[in-house]
């Protein structure tokens, strides 16, 4: 989850000044997430010239050591850092040097969310040319301790979600290439496949295998979908948190769908399934589209000592600004605000999509449905350095308004329900049945009160 500023449409205009309240303390974190070293002159920021000499490669390596040691949101976990500092001064004379160096750095912390990239690693003219004939077949797996490969999530529209494989399965060949048996670099490669190819996949689920062919195809872009379903109920479907683009098009969408809906919208489904995350305050605005007031989540930012928990909240829309929104705006405001609300979630809905579930469900606003997420409660920033790497440092924790560490396990649906291998959408099904129970105990509600 990166953290950016949000620029807000019409109906998040309105939102972000709702959210007023909480920008004030998140404000001394965001910047210490983009400036903390900006005025000590460390940060690892890629400058316009750079000759590898050994003292620039030096220079580079003390740089990020800085910026980590700064911003990496346990200072905990930093064990021993004082002892790295000086490590490889006057032994760093050629690049490949400097990135073993800060591959050791960085691999010293323990934590799989900070890393450091080489230029070889990550955009060499090799491995672009190796990328344009071939995709990623769509898995995140984790090495577990015998060796084996599980799968931790599945990217939305790959070959792999779109088949029979799901989160938890332990996947021992790919193309004939046994996992246990290869280095982390050989699974990394063989999960990159020519398009058109079929590949043969050997996954065991609860110690049972199962084989099958997959047919690789290029990941199908991942759109905002609304629609209408039952006459009354709006679904929509959010991919990620990643663009403002992708935000202002969800509510350019679902304000369509309630101009379309003849009886007005009852109720809503909230789809986050294989949504990956993206922007933190991204997160926190659409957590606010659903909830009028409350807290949406805490966190937590580092700048060298100065350690800075901010509480994001909402508060409702001020009069104010309610008056330059049009009757549909006001509409929309009072269906997302007010109807009830079903949020569906997977095992690949990570980061972002984790903090807008986990703020619905602590704050009453929404039910949960699906399965448990990943479990990614973490932001971070990321730097081009000088050397054409890449480095991307932890330097935000999250928890959800009830305090909920969603890195230990990932968020509990209300409601558990995997979806059955090889069928059709039934956690869907399962939702807005669910859904409708919500519309009947609340049209029940209303009318006890009115006699």
């Amino acid at each position: 989850m990166q953290m950016t500023q949000r620029l807000f449409s019409t109906l998040g205009l309105a939102l972000a000044i709702a959210l007023s309240a909480h920008q004030g303390v998140a404000e001394a974190g965001q910047k210490a997430l983009t400036e903390q070293t900006a005025d000590k002159g460390a940060a690892p920021a890629k400058t316009q010239k750079w000759d590898p000499t050994p003292a620039a490669l030096e220079d580079l390596y003390h740089r990020v050591w800085q910026a980590i040691g700064d911003s990496f949101y346990a200072p905990e976990q930093l064990t021993n850092w004082g002892e790295w500092e000086h490590k490889y001064d006057g032994k760093l004379t050629k690049s490949k040097e400097l990135d073993q160096a800060l591959h050791e750095l960085v691999a010293s912390i323990g934590d799989r969310w900070t890393r450091y990239t080489s230029k070889d690693e990550s955009s060499g003219a090799r491995f672009q040319q190796y990328l344009q004939r071939s995709v990623n077949i769509g898995m995140l797996l984790a090495r577990n301790d015998d060796g084996t490969y599980r799968i931790e999530a599945l990217v939305y529209g790959s070959p792999a979600q779109r088949s029979v494989l799901r989160v938890g399965d332990t996947v021992k060949y790919i193309d004939q290439q046994e996992l246990k048996r290869s280095t982390p670099a050989q699974v990394e490669a063989v999960l990159h496949q020519p398009v058109g190819s079929t590949i043969r996949i050997v996954y065991s689920d609860n110690g049972k295998d199962s084989v099958f062919d997959m047919e690789v195809t290029a990941t199908q872009s991942a759109p905002v979908v609304a629609k209408l379903m039952n006459r009354s109920i709006l679904y929509a479907r959010l991919p990620d948190f990643r663009t403002d683009e992708v935000l202002e098009t969800f509510e350019r969408c679902i304000l369509e769908i309630q101009r379309k809906a003849p009886n007005g919208i009852d109720g809503v489904v909230f789809d986050l399934r294989g949504n990956p995350g993206g922007e933190f305050k991204r997160g926190v605005s659409v957590a606010a589209y659903f909830l009028e007031q409350g807290v949406v989540a805490t966190s937590t930012t580092r700048d060298g000592r100065l350690v800075v928990e901010a509480v994001h909240r909402t508060t409702p829309v001020p009069a104010y600004a309610k008056q330059s929104l049009s009757a549909e705006w006001k509409g929309l405001l009072q269906v997302l605000h007010e109807k009830p609300l079903v949020v569906l979630v997977d095992g690949s809905s990570m980061s972002a999509s984790e903090l807008v579930a986990g703020a619905l469900k602590d704050n009453g606003r929404a039910l949960i449905v699906g399965t448990p997420t990943f479990g990614k409660a973490v932001g971070y920033q990321h730097f081009d350095l000088d050397n054409e790497g890449e480095l991307t440092i932890t330097g935000l924790k999250y928890r959800t308004p009830n305090g909920t560490d969603v890195s230990k396990g990932g968020l509990q649906p209300d409601v558990l329900y995997p979806q059955p291998r090889g069928s059709q959408d039934v956690q869907l099904a399962v939702a807005l049945g669910e859904l409708e129970k919500l519309i009947q105990a609340r049209q029940q509600a209303g009318a006890s009160c009115s006699k």
